[in-house]
């Protein structure tokens, strides 16, 4: 209401008069013609806005504050300016024993002295290079490079031959640590100084953390470098020799040992020219902010896969060298956006061949043709710098580099994807070893290094890497694995952890131990069970012989050639078995060439398949982790679908037999054996056609499950199905009797028709058919309104059948087709619901079909990783997968054939975005269930889902701290045993009722009968007969409002029983209310102990006994 004013002439109350409102008649700015670029830039060039903005994000984060570079300045000046004027009294006389105070010098050579004289000196010049120099640290990093310039008087002559640079050149760095420790209060410098190794070993840096309470991240790396005319640069000549034969051994040898020493050489040259590489470097990147912002973005993923960091390793030196060598050759251009030059340098990388070929930043007169020559005869990977004299890229490991193509060209992928947002796969997620690799090795001893090198490695191997036995090995091990596995391997890495080696200035120089070797199989040539070698009496077939040595055998070939060949398994083998082929090549190659045996190194790879071993399914003849079984199934199940659908003689033809059950997706856990029926043969006896239980004896020892191996067949389209529902299933069932009767009669098949399906027994297997009727649906969908007139709804009956009648069959197809893409797949899913079923959450909580799907989108979304061939790995992506807050946050989009085009994806993100909180906790969508809803609409819930992400937190904490033991496997264990914790009341069964008391994890197998031969089929078996699954069906039935019940039906022996939160509080005296009941001051209470009664009368015969749990 408006404000009354007083009008004193007429005394009335009048409203305020409406003040006019001043409009700002200021105009808005047009656009400027940067925003419009922007604008423009966006629109072509990103798939999304959001992907810019992450980016814009991003760097904001990563990039240093004003103030704290400020800081950072003032802190590197005062270190700068004491590092200038700094003195040490320090002459040594020739091979004198070096003596520093406080400070273990980091020579990784025995010899203490050194083989010339030296004093030191004032440093010739102080200064900041590297990122820092450049605006481009990585706050995360927060390491700034400083150099200190050795002056040339420092050095003599022949300096640069035998060690005596590197061994100068860290008596120099010790000095200066000496110095700074003496100094660090003044200097605000943390009294625990560090020598650190980043790339190489020869050369350590020293390490200096600030004081300063804002500084604390951040460190200063000093770097000690010659001054530019201490040594000629062509005396760094790849094919010269540094390191004379006679030093290193300690001999009078012909000079013709005198191998060249590549590596040798250009750690001094790579020293002696970096300040003129700086120049070039800090001149391009002050030119242009993007590329600074690119470049941060490219190390952003290089440190997410760790391949900048480590012995051999992509630094991010060469990779801003390589930015300024894509701008000289103008594929770069100071117009280009950040997004554009990573987009270049991705492609760029995986177009160029380092290895072959090689590149080059010098002048054509400073780098002839012939001096690329001689740079790839000696280095496995050729970058060479602006001034044409070193290879930038001499500590490259080849294997490092070809997987930074490999990651460039799969980024490339990643952002071409239009259907999915790539920014968190690429500069988010860290690529961790245990995720990435198929098989991993692991050679932790020391002793194995020296002495494999010592006895192995060759002469020029040895003078150019000097003692350096870890990085001899890398070399010599990745060059026979390489040769070894050829085909068998689409990728060869190594990881060396730590990758940076840091210890205090106090210390002695530790030694790098732990070395992984990371294997990604091909899948078309890794489980070959034959190793092809040459056409015998060829120049070849000699030297294949002499590398296999006893393992090489001839053998003759359908198209008539005999050739030499190495056999790694029989073709009846197992898959599991052909799974461990790599493992026994390396095996067998390291010791016929290295000799380290088997007990020298540790394998990672298929530990965790021991919970769905063999050794079960050994019990009834069988071997495998469940592939044969399902193989043997689908082909019975073929012929059988193909009997089915040339029957004639029935009133619908029958055009599709499809399987639903979840071995048609070969992700069934334990599939049925044939040969399981003659487990308990005391029990049964023969009815007509079936076997059923005596009567007239106690079951003491319950048959061995048998679950029906389920599928659906559709009709022909027809008009004549009545429109009344029990007249639809009435002609079902005499289809079902028709059916039975001419399997029966043509073929000698034994079936047992029910009203609602047929069972077939064939090859030991029950397969339980269903029609799928779209009639039977719309009938049940059918309702009187109030009006009399019909309408279709639907309703929880309708909604079930087409979720199982037409729905599954179709995703089972799917799935289907995604296994023949990727034959671990079925396995990794089984390995899945072992882990969840062993923590008692069975299907009522979490369905079988959720689980595939789930693991059906690690597939198709792989990223950053590309799907493993390992069901190990995949496993363990698995519960990384359901330990992060994902699948809260975003729907799992698993989009079989690329179906879902990109404005639905973003349309399904919108609508889950904005109605989050009323929908399932679990959104899986494909393109056969859009709204994610129709497997998880029920279960599982919120709560389910956070107490299965806290187990996969505990599971993979235990995996990565274990899977490197030796026993790791019963290490491990411990995730497939359910912990008693947490539950009420404990419900404890007999064993002898527990159908699959087999397939226990910790199931005492020796106390069951082996069944030697497989019986002749004659009676249908006891189905679908599992004890406990319907005692819990009863116990949810009748007491789901108090307790929610949890049991492993893979052989569990105990229920857990959690009382619901309400549960025990008071309620009214009312009929609905009196179930396990208890009077207190008139109201209502639960009691306990009758509940507990009602439990073990309710599992008469199944229940041992009840307890409630004192350690919950």
């Amino acid at each position: 209401m408006k404000p009354l004013q007083v009008d004193a002439e007429n005394n009335l109350d009048q409203p305020a008069k409406k003040k006019r409102k001043k409009f700002n008649h200021q105009k808005i700015a047009p656009p400027t013609a940067e925003e419009i670029n922007r604008l423009r830039e966006t629109e072509n060039v990103f798939h999304s806005n959001l992907f810019r903005m992450q980016i814009d994000e991003i760097l904001s984060e990563v990039r240093i504050k004003d103030h704290t570079r400020s800081n950072l300045t003032s802190w590197i000046e005062r270190i700068k300016n004491f590092l200038s004027n700094v003195e040490f009294d320090l002459n040594v006389s020739k091979n004198e024993a070096v003596d520093i105070p406080y400070i273990v010098m980091p020579m990784k050579s025995k010899t203490k002295g050194v083989e010339a004289k030296f004093s030191f000196m004032k440093p010739k010049s102080v200064g900041i290079f590297g990122s820092f120099n450049a605006d481009c640290v990585l706050k995360s990093i927060g390491e700034i490079d400083l150099f200190v310039e050795i002056p040339k008087q420092c050095f003599q002559k022949e300096d640069y031959l035998n060690d005596k640079y590197f061994k100068k050149r860290n008596i120099y760095l010790s000095c200066l640590a000496s110095q700074l420790l003496e100094e660090a209060d003044n200097l605000s410098v943390n009294s625990n100084l560090e020598f650190c190794i980043k790339s190489n070993v020869d050369k350590p840096l020293l390490r200096l953390k600030s004081t300063q309470e804002k500084l604390h991240k951040y460190s200063i790396i000093v770097h000690v470098i010659p001054e530019v005319e201490s040594f000629k640069e062509l005396r760094f000549n790849p094919t010269l020799n540094n390191v004379r034969h006679g030093w290193f051994f300690d001999t009078v040898t012909d000079s013709k040992l005198n191998f060249p020493t590549p590596l040798y050489n250009a750690l001094i040259c790579q020293d002696l020219v970096a300040l003129r590489n700086e120049v070039i470097r800090k001149e391009k990147f002050d030119a242009n902010s993007n590329f600074k912002d690119a470049f941060m973005l490219l190390k952003i993923w290089l440190r997410q896969r760790k391949l900048c960091e480590g012995l051999g390793s992509f630094s991010g030196y060469i990779l801003s060298m390589f930015l300024i060598y894509l701008l000289k050759k103008q594929k770069l251009n100071q117009f280009m956006s950040s997004y554009q030059i990573i987009r270049i340098v991705w492609i760029s990388l995986d177009k160029t061949d380092w290895h072959t070929e090689g590149i080059s930043l010098a002048t054509e007169n400073e780098s002839s043709s012939a001096e690329m020559q001689n740079f790839k005869s000696q280095y496995d990977v050729v970058f060479v710098d602006v001034t044409g004299a070193v290879n930038l890229a001499a500590s490259l490991a080849l294997s490092n580099y070809l997987r930074v193509k490999r990651e460039s060209k799969y980024a490339v992928q990643c952002l071409d994807n239009s259907k999915s947002n790539s920014f968190t796969a690429l500069f988010m997620t860290p690529v961790l070893p245990l995720h990435n690799y198929d098989y991993i090795f692991q050679f932790s001893k020391l002793s194995v290094f020296r002495k494999t090198v010592k006895n192995f490695a060759d002469i020029a191997t040895k003078l150019d890497f000097r003692n350096d036995y870890f990085s001899s090995f890398i070399k010599m091990i990745m060059n026979l694995l390489a040769k070894t596995l050829n085909q068998r391997a689409s990728s060869i890495d190594y990881i060396v952890e730590p990758s940076v080696l840091m210890w205090p200035v106090n210390e002695k120089m530790p030694k790098h131990e732990n070395l992984l070797i990371g294997i990604k199989v091909d899948p078309t040539h890794a489980y070959n069970i034959i190793e092809k070698g040459p056409i015998i009496h060829s120049s070849e077939a000699a030297e294949f012989r002499k590398f296999w040595d006893s393992k090489s055998e001839l053998r003759r070939f359908r198209d008539g050639t005999t050739c030499e060949t190495v056999c790694w398994a029989k073709s009846t083998d197992s898959h599991r078995k052909k799974r461990s082929i790599i493992c026994d090549i390396v095996e067998y190659i390291l010791d016929l060439k290295f000799q380290i045996k088997r007990e020298s190194y540790l394998f990672v790879g298929n530990q965790l398949e021991a919970v769905i071993f063999d050794d079960y399914n050994k019990l009834f003849n069988c071997e495998g982790t469940g592939e044969e079984a399902i193989f043997k199934i689908l082909a019975s199940f073929n012929e059988l679908s193909t009997t089915i659908r040339l029957l004639k003689d029935i009133p619908l033809e029958i055009t599709t037999v499809q399987g639903t059950s979840a071995v048609f997706r070969y992700s069934e856990l334990f599939p049925t054996l044939p040969n399981i029926h003659s487990s308990v043969k005391k029990t049964l006896s023969n009815k007509d056609t079936a076997l059923v239980f005596q009567t007239d004896s106690e079951i003491k020892l319950v048959p061995l499950y048998i679950p029906p191996i389920e599928a659906v067949i559709q009709l022909s389209v027809s008009s004549k199905w009545p429109a009344d529902l029990d007249a639809i299933r009435h002609l079902q069932a005499g289809f079902y009797t028709k059916l039975a009767s001419l399997l029966s009669s043509r073929f000698k098949m034994l079936c047992h028709p029910f009203k609602d399906h047929i069972d077939i027994l064939k090859d030991g297997y029950v397969f339980r058919i269903r029609i799928s009727n779209s009639s039977e649906i719309s009938a049940v969908k059918r309702e009187l309104a109030s009006d009399g007139t019909i309408q279709y709804c639907d309703n929880a009956e309708s909604l079930r059948l087409e979720k199982y009648m037409m729905q599954l069959p179709v995703l089972t197809s799917a799935i289907h087709g995604l296994h023949q893409q990727y034959i671990s797949f079925g396995t990794s899913c089984a390995m899945c619901k072992r882990w969840l079923r062993c923590q008692l959450l069975d299907e009522f909580y979490f369905p079988d079909v959720c689980v595939d799907l789930l693991m059906c989108y690690l597939f198709l979304n792989a990223r950053p990783y590309t799907p493993s061939h390992q069901p190990q790995t995949m496993f363990i992506r698995f519960l990384e997968l359901l330990s992060s807050p994902g699948w809260f946050l975003e729907p799992f989009i698993v989009n079989f054939n690329d179906e879902l085009t990109r404005e639905e994806i973003l349309e399904i993100d919108s609508v889950v975005s904005k109605n989050r909180d009323a929908l399932p906790a679990l959104i899986i969508v494909t393109p056969f269930d859009r709204s994610g809803s129709t497997w998880t609409s029920q279960q599982p819930s919120l709560t389910i889902m956070d107490r299965i992400t806290q187990l996969a937190k505990a599971a993979l904490q235990i995996i990565r701290s274990s899977i490197f033991e030796i026993d790791s496997f019963n290490t491990m264990k411990v995730i497939f045993r359910p912990p008693l914790k947490g539950y009420d009341i404990i419900i404890w069964l007999q064993a002898t009722t527990n159908a699959l008391r087999w397939v226990a994890v910790d199931a005492n197998l020796n106390s069951f009968h082996l069944v030697k031969n497989t019986p002749i089929f004659e009676k249908l078996p006891i189905v679908d007969f599992q004890p406990s699954k319907l005692f819990m069906e009863e116990l949810r039935k009748h007491y789901n409002e108090f307790c929610l019940f949890f049991y492993d039906f893979y052989g569990g022996d105990f229920i857990g029983v959690v009382l619901k939160p309400d549960a025990k509080s008071p309620k009214e005296f009312k009929v609905s209310n009196l179930k396990c009941g208890g009077v207190n001051k008139s109201k209502l209470t639960l009691n306990l102990d009758a509940m507990m009664d009602d439990f073990r009368t309710l599992g008469n015969g199944i229940v041992s006994r009840v307890e409630y749990n004192e350690n919950k």
